[in-house]
């Protein structure tokens, strides 16, 4: 069985983050994401970069 960390390995992710208030759950999900061994790469609208600083 896979351990957790390699999941995702070898897989690319791109997350938009736009200016909602769901912007701050990006950040856990980049986080889960990068634990399971994907890479990640965000896009964020400046709106989400006034309530998220990259």
């Amino acid at each position: 069985m896979a351990d957790h960390g390699e999941i995702l390995e070898g897989v690319n992710v791109l997350l938009g983050v736009t200016g909602g208030i769901a912007a701050y759950k990006a950040v856990d999900l980049a986080s889960r994401l990068t634990a399971a061994g994907a890479d990640v790469r965000c896009v964020m609208t400046r709106s989400a970069c006034k309530l998220i600083r990259p």
